[in-house]
């Protein structure tokens, strides 16, 4: 088990006062015009992430923030993070993210719009505004972050060949024997939930800047 674990029906004291309150969400105060947008500020020494969640005016035109293109993933386990000193529980996959952008890519620590947070999930009218507003949210993002999860070395020489220039074109792509050691790593990485998922295809189109990132690497 990882030792930054926390489940939720094992809330746990994060200081000498006692336990941290739960975390509640205050209602936007439109949520046709307004986003909540996350700030990851530190992992605490036990590994903990401490997050600050603000609400921001959402200006189709400002690209005054980024977004996450990710997988949920299983229900459990849950992982327990600090907003705004408070106790909220995410799922392994946003967890990990949220552990490798605080360790390996500062710029996508800030002001990020991650769906399953910045979103009351239990409020139904405003999840339906939102979800509704996600096509906006995605095609005026300054970047959108892809998550596919933890690195694999099975992935390297997928990625070395990505990193080639050009490397996307289809004649480079066509060289890859199907046998080789690229095509094989090609094959690991894009089996991945990530690439299964249906709004995949929407949020890479829209976004105008991508940027892959699987644990500490990014493309």
């Amino acid at each position: 088990m990882k030792s930054w674990e926390l489940l939720c029906d094992e809330p746990q004291p994060t200081n000498d006062s006692g336990p941290l309150p739960e975390f509640a969400y205050e209602p936007l105060a439109s949520p046709q015009g307004c986003i909540r947008l996350i700030n990851i500020l530190e992992v605490s020494t036990d590994g903990t992430i401490i997050c600050a969640m603000k609400e921001k005016q959402f200006n189709l035109n400002s690209g005054s923030y980024n977004a996450l293109s990710y997988c949920w993933g299983p229900s459990r386990p849950q992982y327990r993070i600090i907003v705004n000193d408070k106790v909220l529980y995410v799922r392994e996959n946003l967890r990990d993210f949220m552990y490798a952008a605080r360790t390996a890519h500062e710029d996508a620590c800030h002001d990020i719009w991650i769906d399953a947070i910045c979103i009351n999930q239990s409020d139904l009218a405003e999840r339906a505004i939102q979800v509704g507003q996600m096509h906006h949210i995605f095609s005026n993002a300054r970047i959108v972050y892809a998550w596919i999860g933890n690195w694999d070395m099975r992935f390297s020489s997928a990625f070395q060949k990505l990193e080639e220039p050009n490397a996307d074109s289809e004649p480079a792509l066509s060289t890859c024997n199907k046998y080789s050691s690229v095509h094989i790593s090609m094959r690991h990485l894009f089996a991945r939930d990530y690439w299964s998922r249906m709004w995949i295809v929407q949020e890479n189109i829209l976004a105008s800047n991508i940027r892959l990132l699987c644990g500490s690497k990014s493309l």
